[in-house]
């Protein structure tokens, strides 16, 4: 079931368990990103998470491809 959103180039999933240290990396990766002219879907921070959760969760907010940062 998709939501009612525009689709976008990426998805970033933050797992429960990821450094803390790593987290910033996903603000000062947006700009870049955005540079090359790719959209963002709204970060989603993901309890108790697993690679196959990106596939239902990039379904729902219409992603083209799904970043899943494990810690």
């Amino acid at each position: 079931m998709a939501l009612h959103q525009p689709s976008a180039d990426l998805l970033i999933v933050v797992a429960d368990g990821l450094s803390s240290k790593a987290v910033p990396l996903i603000t000062q990766a947006r700009p870049y990103l955005e540079q090359l002219g790719l959209s963002l879907a709204p970060v989603v921070l993901a309890h108790q998470s697993r690679v196959a959760l990106g596939d239902d969760i990039g379904e729902c907010l219409r992603a083209k491809a799904v970043a899943i940062l494990i810690g």
